[in-house]
């Protein structure tokens, strides 16, 4: 396996499997809603208890985001007060087909941090580069490296879910580890 890629389809459940309602999440999108929103809410409200223990792991963050339309989102990186420190999740993706694209940090000509639509800060990116890889992503489960520059663009005109579990303890408790390690830790469901 190539461990150099920053996005890897998961033979995990789908998403109507692993959380309490998606009907509840689909009725965080308001009707004939279009553009771009993110939330926050606590992962116990979203998803199965086993799920928020899963590798043994505290999963204990969520990040919802909701895009309709050709959206494209900005060219970002999640962690906005560290360029070193590893932001890393597992992405339901539900609805809509989607393109990740990911850029090396020596492409990117101007950051700035910046409060995205859910109200948390994050690192706005600018560059005139193409990127360095590019994931196509349907319906299904993601290993992500959320640390990488990285943009989401819808392919079509429906609505896209992405759900993202992730841990703030697990990288708070493990300051060292690298992408490889977590890669190493989900390899068996690695598609």
């Amino acid at each position: 396996m190539d461990k150099s890629d920053y996005c890897y389809r998961l033979n995990l459940p789908d998403i109507k499997d692993v959380t309490l309602s998606l009907d509840d999440i689909c009725q965080l999108v308001p009707e004939d809603f279009r553009g771009s929103k993110i939330f926050y809410p606590d992962p116990k409200s979203i998803f199965k208890q086993e799920w928020l223990e899963y590798k043994n792991i505290s999963w204990d963050y969520t990040s919802l985001f909701i895009r309709t339309g050709k959206e494209q989102s900005v060219l970002h990186r999640d962690n906005p007060h560290s360029s070193n420190s590893l932001h890393w999740g597992i992405n339901w993706v539900y609805g809509e087909d989607s393109v990740m694209e990911y850029w090396e940090d020596e492409k990117i000509k101007h950051q700035k941090i910046i409060y995205d639509s859910g109200g948390k800060t994050t690192v706005f990116l600018e560059t005139d580069l193409e990127p360095s890889k590019s994931y196509t992503m349907t319906s299904g489960a993601y290993l992500v490296n959320a640390s990488v520059p990285h943009r989401v663009t819808n392919l079509s005109s429906t609505c896209r879910i992405a759900l993202s579990l992730r841990s703030k303890k697990f990288r708070y408790d493990n300051p060292g580890l690298k992408w490889k390690d977590i890669i190493s830790i989900f390899e068996s469901e690695i598609v």
